[in-house]
């Protein structure tokens, strides 16, 4: 099975199945694009063992034996104490070969035959020719389905009966643990317990019984898959359920989590700055000079310079509605590096758009080089969460002290650090935040490009439409990776002299980019 990763690239995934032996349900199961490992087979265990959300999905308990496989994930250190705890006993199947784990290898025959081949992507052995369509979240929510509504209701061969009506035969009641906090995950270092609660990934967690413990030092255990509650422990004793309020009530994953604070990259915000500003033709026309100029204690002085003198140079008419200045904080900058660079650019904006008018009406004065810049109405900070809090309140006095607009472009969670400085965070006007492209989004910008290259798409063309859908799939509405892909694209049309864009031409364009981790 080819699975679209978060790259949007395709992978195979990872199945962890565990079947009750008595009625053939199935218990447990947890897909990843990671091989299984102790602490993963874990946590499939405590999900087989503890109750479900769903009132359909009822199995549960804990088992009397549980048989694996001889699998470095199953004969763990950590499995044994988890069995040891629980009062499992564990039995591993015989090195190199499959007997004995008929029971379970027949479920993932069923699978095969009467799941995956429906489902895009399926991919059989030796079969290549396969496209991966479906993200693993949208994969896990068809097979859950399929699991629940027609697997435990489909009658079984041997044992005469539906999954579902052998558990419930007999009023059967599972053994049920008091604590499943053994089967967690453990974060490796421990965490201080704060007046608000315990920071934990960029979140905060809360409870009444943390009160007591301000400033001590506590262990966490969590599960990756929900990270609504972590489970907190004191000298090796549990303390309590720390739940944070803007998750619970949700499902939030550990992987969601981390791409809401670091955000998806690539989704078009420094561009469309870039393209606001017209920064790309204006920054070529700066006179490098005027950073120094700008820097001294006087207010003014004359400077001469001809921005539009050299050809290849905008025009005057384009630089005249310019009132925008694209700046890109530093990884390291002190305020007074901040205050010369930022106001040096608006000194040069200003400058180069009073030439522009000069320019428009015939004139070729000698221009003033104002120190504070009398035509920037709009200042762009790019990668503002690099600045630090006296960066931060050096950008708050140039805009109290400019009369112009301010707007700051960072990572998810940069309103959240604006709001502990309420001098910072009362001027903060409003908070938007980028996502990617949706495919029709997509297209129509697929769209325009095709036009700009002289060429046209055509809708009742089956050609045109299986390359925007190679596209749209391989990107995944990214802007960077559209921008780099068509960049191959077009560089392969010009090498063979062809005029149309086909699905051959996208997949040849995709092997020669690079692509990481969205």
């Amino acid at each position: 099975m080819l699975l679209l990763d978060e790259a949007g690239k395709p992978a195979r995934p990872w199945l962890t199945v565990i079947e009750d032996d008595y009625s053939r349900s199935i218990a447990a199961l947890r897909l990843t694009f990671q091989e299984p490992t102790a602490l993963t087979t874990a946590l499939a265990l405590r999900q087989a063992i503890w109750r479900k959300e769903d009132p359909h999905w009822q199995i549960c308990g804990i088992p009397s034996v549980f048989y694996t496989d001889h699998g470095s994930d199953f004969t763990s250190k950590h499995m044994e104490q988890v069995a040891a705890d629980l009062g499992i006993e564990l039995i591993f199947s015989e090195k190199g070969g499959p007997c004995g784990r008929g029971k379970i290898e027949r479920f993932f025959r069923s699978v095969n035959e009467l799941f995956l081949q429906d489902i895009p992507g399926y991919a059989p052995t030796g079969y290549k020719a396969v496209e991966a369509r479906l993200t693993l979240p949208a994969f896990e929510q068809k097979f859950r389905t399929w699991l629940l509504s027609d697997y435990h209701h489909r009658l079984h061969s041997e044992t005469k009966c539906t999954p579902v009506e052998r558990w419930e035969r007999g009023g059967f009641v599972p053994r049920m643990p008091d604590s499943l906090d053994l089967l967690l995950l453990t974060v490796a270092r421990t965490r201080r317990v704060q007046q608000d609660g315990i920071r934990f990934q960029g979140q905060r967690y809360i409870d009444s019984n943390l009160a007591a413990y301000v400033k001590e030092e506590v262990l966490i255990r969590y599960d990756p898959v929900d990270m609504a509650v972590i489970h907190v422990f004191y000298q090796d004793r549990f303390l309590c359920r720390a739940i944070c309020q803007e998750l619970s009530g949700q499902t939030v994953s550990l992987k969601e989590i981390e791409k809401a604070r670091h955000g998806v990259p690539g989704v078009g915000k420094t561009r469309s700055a870039r393209e606001y500003a017209r920064w790309d033709g204006l920054s070529s026309l700066f006179p490098e000079e005027l950073f120094t100029l700008v820097g001294r204690r006087h207010l003014d002085d004359q400077f001469p310079h001809k921005p539009f003198a050299s050809p290849g140079s905008p025009t005057y008419a384009e630089v005249l509605p310019c009132r925008t200045v694209y700046y890109t904080a530093p990884v390291a900058a002190s305020t007074p590096r901040i205050e010369r660079e930022v106001m040096s650019l608006s000194a040069s904006l200003s400058y180069l758009v009073e030439a522009a008018e000069h320019a428009s009406r015939g004139r070729d004065d000698i221009l003033m080089a104002y120190r504070l810049p009398k035509r920037t109405e709009l200042v762009i900070v790019d990668e503002a969460d690099r600045l630090k809090m006296a960066g931060l309140e050096q950008l708050r006095d140039i805009y109290d002290r400019g009369n112009f607009g301010l707007v700051l472009i960072g990572q998810p969670g940069l309103e959240k650090r604006l709001a502990r400085y309420s001098q910072l965070y009362s001027r903060v006007g409003f908070v938007h935040q980028f996502h990617v492209l949706s495919q029709d989004e997509t297209r129509w910008l697929l769209e325009q490009r095709w036009n700009h290259l002289g060429m046209h798409i055509r809708v009742d063309d089956f050609t045109d439409q299986e390359a925007l859908a190679a596209i749209v799939r391989i990107t995944g509405g990214n802007f960077r990776v559209i921008h780099r892909l068509l960049m191959q694209v077009e560089r392969i049309l010009e090498i063979n002299q062809m005029r149309a864009v086909t699905k051959e031409v996208v997949e040849a364009a995709r092997e020669n980019l690079v692509l990481g981790q969205a």
